[in-house]
């Protein structure tokens, strides 16, 4: 409880400073879209192209989380009015919940709001080492659920009643045994996927599959200018 305290505090003291999600440009108000239908951009990066990538992070001490942070953050810089803005990266740790949910099957996924500060004349290598010391420092204040941390972050910048932080990324790296594309690629090919979260903007997976990797962003068709999604992938 005292540990829940001091890092909810540290989240109050924090959440007026972060910056917003990137200020991208709409064709529509995502209120207007009800029900909104999910659209889906996906790539795949060839396993030697992969491998080198992840050397190279590693060489500049940077996790492939950390790089990936900054690689979105970058690119939606250039579309976004204001080039700071806080991304949601997805976190699977249920290691508080262990003993009470022993045995049960389901999605333990939290949130962790994490600040990329493209524009500033740093290097690249720079912005990937801030994405990664901001990730370890979010860490180490997540006793507190995502849920609560967001609502903070709402009331701080004044909107209650909305998703304060709608690009969400998911970088699913680095795990043994493989990934959930890996384990599902047991039951045969896969055809069709989607994550369909009406609160996202752009919701964007990065996943080792078939020793390459997958690289997925899912968005509510109609949201953003005709071809922007397009050009921003």
């Amino acid at each position: 409880l005292a540990s829940a305290k001091r890092n909810r505090d540290w989240w109050q003291a924090r959440a007026a400073q972060l910056p917003r999600a990137p200020q991208l440009p709409f064709a529509h108000q995502p209120r207007e879209l009800t029900p909104p239908v999910i659209g889906r951009l996906a790539s795949h990066m060839k396993a030697d192209a992969w491998q080198s990538l992840k050397s190279h992070a590693a060489r500049g001490g940077v996790t492939a989380a950390g790089m990936f942070a900054a690689i979105l953050g970058e690119t939606l810089s250039r579309f976004s009015r204001s080039p700071h803005m806080t991304l949601n990266l997805t976190l699977f740790d249920r290691a508080v919940e262990r003993a009470a949910y022993e045995g049960v099957l389901g999605d333990f996924t939290s949130m962790l709001p994490v600040t990329v500060r493209a524009g500033a004349g740093q290097t690249f290598l720079a912005l990937c080492r801030a994405a990664h010391e901001d990730i370890c420092q979010a860490l180490s204040h997540a006793d507190i659920s995502g849920a609560e941390v967001n609502a903070i972050i709402a009331r701080a910048h004044a909107t209650p009643n909305e998703n304060p932080l709608p690009v969400v990324l998911t970088c699913a790296t680095g795990i043994a045994g493989g990934s959930y594309l890996d384990a599902a690629s047991r039951f045969g090919e896969l055809i069709f996927a989607c994550n369909q979260a009406p609160q996202t903007w752009i919701d964007a997976q990065v996943v080792e599959y078939r020793d390459g990797l997958s690289l997925v962003w899912d968005y509510p068709q109609g949201l953003f200018p005709p071809d922007l999604v397009e050009s921003m992938f």
